[in-house]
């Protein structure tokens, strides 16, 4: 899998596209409006729903019943983690360990 997130691109090019592929298959989302299968008619999605009011209202929901985070630690912990490594890969040219 790779994650790329890129500036200065072509504006005519979606903001955000996610790309999925396996077992000979590639589905492709842009700006989580409009999502193909190779190749087939296209599905558009009536709104972006990018997850956040369900993200926000899940944390809620645990810190008023007192229950264990939506998001395990480690995993809030690894994506940190992943965000200074690529900081520090950035500042030094060198790629970093995400994992120490």
């Amino acid at each position: 899998a790779s994650i790329e997130y890129l500036s200065r691109t072509d504006p005519g090019l979606p903001k955000e596209r996610i790309e999925i592929s396996g077992d000979g298959r590639t589905a492709r989302c842009e700006n989580f409006r409009v999502t193909t299968v190779n190749g087939q008619k296209a599905v558009k999605t009536l709104n972006q729903d990018k997850g956040q009011e369900a993200a926000v209202a899940e944390a809620l929901a645990a810190v008023l019943a007192g229950a264990a985070s939506p998001i395990p630690l480690d995993e809030i912990a690894a994506t940190s983690r992943a965000t200074f490594a690529l900081l520090e890969s950035l500042q030094s040219a060198r790629v970093a360990d995400a994992t120490a």
